[in-house]
């Protein structure tokens, strides 16, 4: 994600490949992306960002996903971090 082609994730108007078709989108409140949940498990989301060139966060800085299962994070290698919470977007 790092073209201006990928504004259509960023805005809601493609679904990326693979994104349940049941799940339901709403933009981030922070306006900076979009959120897609699991409208049977709301514990099950993906969030893309935009990202913020301000941000102090290094990682927060580019465009990039946030995945949460069951309400846990889940991290680079597929695996829930436990104790973990979602971003309040």
């Amino acid at each position: 994600m790092d073209d201006d082609s990928d504004e259509e994730f960023f805005n809601g108007t493609r679904r990326p490949s693979g994104m349940p078709a049941s799940w339901q989108g709403r933009p981030l409140r922070s306006g900076r992306g979009w959120h897609w949940s699991d409208p049977d498990n709301p514990g099950n989301s993906v969030r893309l960002y935009r990202g913020d060139p301000e941000s102090e966060d290094e990682a927060e800085q580019g465009p990039h996903v946030v995945v949460t299962a069951d309400g846990l994070l889940i991290d680079d290698a597929g695996k829930p971090v436990p104790g973990s919470t979602p971003p309040d977007d």
